[in-house]
């Protein structure tokens, strides 16, 4: 098992591994061709693999819909990215990642159901 200063160090050098990493994509797309970025598309993967997970990390859960309420009042979805179901983030999610009101940009960008009924979110991050 792994001591917390031997976390705390591994964090650091794959904290500095990303941001070399991050640099080098600065400068490729900034004049390199399609391929070259095309192939760091997904650059940090190995390195977030590595990392490991803190004994009492637990993934956020969404208690299970019971169908007593409205749908939409039951997801309270409060931000989306870019109007992708799949990047919409929870009430529960958004709190425990700590984000506040302030970094989300207002929007004016609507979110249709399958039903045809919209709703506008709060903002997107």
């Amino acid at each position: 098992m792994q001591t917390q200063a031997t976390t705390l160090n591994s964090g650091a050098k794959v904290t500095k591994n990303l941001l070399s990493r991050v640099m080098e994509i600065e400068t490729i797309m900034n004049g390199e061709s399609r391929e070259e970025v095309e192939d760091i598309s997904h650059p940090l993967i190995a390195e977030v693999m590595s990392v490991p997970v803190p004994d009492k990390f637990k993934l956020p859960t969404m208690p299970l819909y019971d169908q007593t309420i409205d749908p939409n009042d039951y997801l309270k979805r409060i931000v989306i990215n870019n109007c992708s179901s799949i990047d919409i983030l929870y009430k529960d999610t958004f709190t425990t990642m700590v984000l506040t009101q302030e970094q989300m940009v207002v929007t004016a960008r609507c979110l249709y159901g399958f039903t045809g009924d919209s709703i506008t979110p709060e903002g997107m991050i």
